[in-house]
């Protein structure tokens, strides 16, 4: 049976010696499943949940990963991820442009449970670890070319080109080209499609016998239409409802007069200054929708573009026989621009637009050896990390009526509402609308951390291990770019804050024998906390939120059996969650808030059975129960005041499925004298999925399957193979990400999946 070398301990060991719930896949295994980028091993791995789109972005990169419950559902710059991406050593910082193609992989580990320790901080729910091949001596390369539905056309090519005889180097390109799956209904537009462009480099040279160099550097493009996206609601008689904020009072209730005209309210006094609208104007309501998820009658911002550029250096130096020295450098960049139209109609009431801009730089010291006669592997380390981004957001609130007043000439004085943006003139000025100047929103960020571990063999079969980091980020943001009605949001816009952590963690091992052991581990994990990047009216200063931690228990063991043809994994664990970070809407305001401790139970099992030479099959289940234990009582608002805690303890956390399941079969059938044919057939089941944390039932995924298959023949003695590839073969139609403002429009925006695709792919190598 394979065994998959594994790096989650900053060291090269067998996955099923390492002391951790791990999923991993090397070439053959993604090829063989039909793994295009990283975001579709979630069909594969237990516990995971891997989303492209995260809700309220309306970018096809801007990836929401949960690993045992814990993750982050939003895209800003100012909220941190809650599973670490790393790409050959390098943390991405960003959850926008970390979705990579599966191009030239080695290999891509997923590591679950906290891992405060090796990894550090935002590993809260575990880390997804990408590996690219690496050049080597040989000559060679290959191509890939697919055709399929939806006018797929994707090629992948590599070669690989020794220079000296101790430097080689490794080149890679690729294009993906798919059409849209949905369509905009008045504008013709589609939605879905995928236009991507990417290319990887890479360079080994071994300057001597004890030190090695590692240079990679890729770059990816895209210029795609937006995900598919609509209205829905299970009462459609809300949508614009007369209590709705901006569907409603700014918009529907005004058409043919103003009813609130001359109401005192303090909390209605924006509404009641505001002039009617003509008799005849179109009302936002259910007549907006089109009751099928793949189409919209939506008009507004659409489409979703990024560069990403990064660069990675590795030296690796052996001082001795027993001690040696890593460093690994690391420069990412990335532009993006991407729009959405959540409100579904032709009317201006609500669109988003962003233009973000980000860098970072890290660097990573790692110095490991053995001790005491090589029954101790110890590692300490140093990480430095900065980064500095800037997002230009537009929101069109209410924007339709303002419109209406400008082409009717119809003036206002909004005097009487006081405040710096609510200027009196004879004309309306779109109180609500926001929009940027200069960087917008900016973040300047910086982190450093220490940490060791090391492992001590107590006896032949018993080893023990410890670990501590200590991690502190110092975090900004600069608001001063965020505009509400024409002026500064926040009148002190500069803020910062410092957080800091010790996570460590401790596990036994006990080795019964060589191919079977169990282990007990403590860890903990830390995700820094952040800033609110939107408001509503302008306040003193931006509004912040705590760090979250974890601290797991977990019982392991892995076993290989039956003259190692069965491979059984096992992982249960109970962790303690604390100063829960969810998204929730505050009158039509996304924000972060910290709204509760909880406690997550759950188990992992992996089972591989080798049924004769031929025939192989899978069986991965997960299970969670995830809880609230204790509810915050009222967090600050984006209006600046109090808001009640919206979540309830009966509510299901975000993206924690209680139940998911995936079994497989992978049968080699020889063709008589020609060729084998490798037939692989998989089904996944995630039961019902909350996709916002305050359970909106239109955001609830039901229970759902999904059927995914390939086959590939190659010939004897020949360079060249063929494969057939389908994915959710029963064609089933439901909904990955969404985000419900029943407050502000009553309106609920849903993100579709792809239906049914297949193809074909020729490759060939040399």
């Amino acid at each position: 049976m394979e065994v998959i070398e594994v790096s989650a301990r900053k060291k090269v060991e067998s996955i099923q010696e390492t002391p951790l719930s791990i999923a991993a896949f090397n070439q053959d295994s993604l090829k063989s499943r039909g793994i295009g980028d990283i975001s579709q091993v979630a069909d594969f791995v237990s516990n995971l949940t891997f989303d492209s789109t995260a809700p309220i972005s309306g970018s096809s990169n801007a990836a929401s990963v949960f690993i045992r419950g814990v993750g982050q559902s939003d895209f800003v710059f100012t909220s941190d991820p809650g599973v670490g991406i790393y790409l050959d050593g390098v943390y991405i910082a960003r959850s926008t442009g970390s979705i990579f193609d599966s191009m030239d992989v080695d290999r891509i580990e997923i590591v679950r449970g906290p891992q405060g320790t090796l990894f550090g901080k935002n590993t809260i729910g575990g880390a997804i670890s990408v590996v690219t091949k690496k050049p080597d001596e040989e000559f060679s390369g290959g191509a890939e070319v697919t055709l399929g539905n939806f006018s797929h056309r994707k090629f992948r090519g590599y070669v690989n080109v020794p220079l000296t005889d101790n430097w080689f180097s490794r080149l890679s390109v690729g294009v993906n080209d798919k059409d849209g799956y949905g369509r905009r209904l008045i504008t013709g537009q589609s939605l879905g499609g995928e236009e991507k462009r990417s290319a990887r480099f890479s360079s080994r040279w071994y300057a001597s016998d004890a030190l090695t160099f590692d240079l990679s550097a890729d770059w990816s493009r895209a210029d795609e239409e937006s995900p598919v996206s609509t209205l829905v609601n299970n009462d459609p008689d809300q949508i614009g409802a007369p209590t709705t904020i901006f569907g409603g009072l700014a918009y529907n209730n005004l058409i043919g007069g103003n009813p609130l005209a001359g109401n005192t309210n303090p909390a209605l006094a924006a509404f009641a200054l505001l002039p009617g609208l003509p008799a005849g104007t179109q009302r936002y309501d259910k007549q907006w929708l089109t009751n099928d998820l793949f189409t919209s009658n939506a008009t507004g911002p659409t489409g979703s573009k990024y560069d990403i550029l990064g660069v990675s250096l590795e030296a690796n130096l052996e001082l001795t026989d027993s001690l040696s020295l890593k460093s690994i450098s690391g420069f990412r960049e990335f532009d993006t621009q991407f729009g959405r139209d959540p409100d579904g109609s032709p009317l201006d009431l609500v669109s988003t637009y962003n233009e973000m801009e980000h860098h970072q730089f890290s660097q990573e010291f790692q110095v490991s050896g053995q001790a005491f006669s090589d029954r101790m592997d110890w590692i300490v380390g140093l990480y430095y990390m900065e980064e500095k981004g800037s997002d230009r957001v537009t929101v069109s609130f209410a924007q339709e009526t303002f419109d209406i007043y400008a082409n009717e000439g119809v003036g206002c004085n909004l005097e009487g509402i006081g405040g710096p943006n609510l200027i009196p003139a004879g004309i309306c000025p779109n109180i609500f609308r926001v929009d940027a100047r200069g960087d917008g929103t900016s973040i300047d960020n910086s982190s450093k951390a220490v940490f060791g571990e090391a492992e001590y063999a107590l006896t032949d079969s018993l080893d023990v291990t410890l670990g501590l980091r200590w991690s502190e980020d110092d975090k900004g943001v600069d608001t001063s770019g965020y505009l509400i009605g024409g002026a500064q949001a926040i009148a002190n816009p500069v803020a910062n804050e410092t957080f800091s952590n010790v996570s460590g963690r401790a596990i036994a091992r006990y080795t019964w024998q060589p191919n079977f052991i169990t282990y007990l581990s403590y860890s903990q994990g830390y995700k820094s906390g952040g800033f609110n990047p939107r408001y509503g009216l302008p306040l003193p200063a931006p509004t912040s939120f705590k760090p979250e931690e974890v601290d797991t228990w977990e019982l392991g063991l892995k076993a290989d059996f039956w003259d190692d043809r069965a491979r059984l994994n096992f992982a249960g664990f109970s962790a303690n969650y604390d100063d829960i970070q969810v998204v929730v809407f505050d009158n039509g305001i996304p924000r972060t808030i910290n709204a509760a401790e909880g406690r997550i139970r759950g188990l992992e099992l992996d089972l591989v059975l080798l049924a004769t030479e031929d025939l192989t099959f899978n069986l991965n289940y997960g299970l969670l129960d995830a809880e609230y234990s204790r509810l915050d009582a009222a967090v600050t608002g984006s209006f600046g005041t109090p808001i009640v805690n919206p979540i309830t303890k009966d509510m299901m956390f975000v993206n924690t499925p209680e139940n998911s399941l995936s079994v497989g079969a992978q049968y080699y059938l020889p063709v008589g004298e020609y060729g084998d044919l490798n037939l692989r057939v998989d089904a996944n089941y995630k039961s019902k999925v909350a996709n916002d944390a305050i359970n909106t039932p239109e955001l609830i995924q039901k229970g759902l399957t999904l059927v995914n298959m390939t086959a590939t023949y190659k010939p004897h003695n020949q360079a060249w193979s063929v494969s057939l590839y389908g994915r959710n073969l029963t064609d089933e139609v439901y909904i990955t990400s969404g985000v419900a403002d029943k407050p502000g429009f009553g309106l609920v925006e849903v993100n579709a999946a792809r239906p049914r695709e297949y193809g074909v792919s020729i490759s060939y190598d040399f």
